[in-house]
C-alpha cells in the first residue's frame, strides 16, 4: 500500500432506496475492488444540501481507504461502483441512490478537469466535516489551519443539515 501522511478519505451518501444497505454494499465493493476500508465514521442523517429540498433526507458517512490506485484510477473505481449500485446522474445535488466523493488523497493537491483535491466544497458541509472529525483525519494546514472542528463551528446555520448520528457497524 502507498503510505500517506494524511489518509485517503471518501465521502458516501444516499437518499434513495435502502441507504444503509447501499452504503454497506459500496464499502464491500471498495474492499473487493482495490480500495479496502480502513476506518468508518458514524452515519449522519441530514436534510438535503444545495438548495434542492424536494427530495428525501440523506444518510452520509466517510471512510478511509488503503489503495495502490492513483487518484484518477480511484475516481474511475468510485464511478463504477456508483453505477453498479444504481446511481444515474440526472441533476446536480438531486436525489441519488449512492454518491461517493473523493475528499482527500493523502496531502495531494490536484486541479484536473475530472477531479479537484482536496474536494472543493468539503469545508462548507457539516455532513463531511463531522465524519472527518470522527475519523481523526488531520486537516491539511492550508485548508483548515485551526482544525475541522473550527470549520464546523463557523458554518452558518443555513448550511447545517445534520439532525442525527449513529454508530455504523458493518453487517
Amino acid at each position: 500500500m502507498i503510505h500517506h501522511p494524511f489518509p485517503i478519505v471518501l465521502g458516501l451518501g444516499s437518499n434513495l432506496g435502502p441507504g444503509r444497505e447501499t452504503l454497506d454494499q459500496a464499502c464491500h465493493l471498495l474492499d473487493q475492488l482495490g480500495a479496502p476500508i480502513v476506518q468508518r465514521s458514524r452515519l449522519y442523517h441530514g436534510r438535503p444540501w444545495g438548495g434542492v429540498a424536494e427530495q428525501p433526507d440523506y444518510l452520509n458517512a466517510a471512510v478511509t481507504v488503503a489503495t495502490r490506485l492513483r487518484p484518477l484510477e480511484l475516481l474511475d473505481l468510485i464511478l463504477h461502483i456508483e453505477f453498479e449500485l444504481g446511481r444515474r446522474r440526472r441533476r446536480r445535488w438531486g436525489p441519488r441512490r449512492l454518491d461517493i466523493d473523493l475528499l482527500l488523497y493523502g496531502n495531494l493537491q490536484l486541479r484536473h478537469p475530472r477531479l479537484e483535491l482536496p474536494h472543493p466544497r468539503l469545508a462548507r458541509r457539516d455532513f463531511v466535516l463531522a465524519p472527518l472529525i470522527d475519523l481523526a483525519v488531520p486537516p491539511p494546514l492550508e485548508l483548515a489551519p485551526r482544525g475541522w472542528g473550527a470549520l464546523l463551528r463557523e458554518l452558518p446555520p443555513g448550511e447545517r443539515v445534520i439532525y442525527h448520528s449513529e454508530r455504523w457497524m458493518s453487517r
